[in-house]
């Protein structure tokens, strides 16, 4: 499979239909270490655009 194949099988799996970026993981590091996020603990926080379906990757 080429490059672009593979894009987009994780594409078509993935429920958000997107990639992550690195603003995105920045953006959330930001919230974790904020006022806001400071009662968070303990968590996985998943960064992959909802991709429980991809263990079927090549349907």
């Amino acid at each position: 499979m080429t490059a672009e194949q593979i894009r987009n099988v994780y594409l078509r799996q993935s429920s958000m239909r997107a990639f992550a970026s690195a603003e995105d993981v920045a953006n959330t590091i930001l919230f974790l270490t904020s006022d806001e996020g400071g009662v968070i603990s303990g968590q996985s926080i998943g960064l992959d655009g909802h991709t429980e379906t991809l263990a079927n990757w090549l349907d």
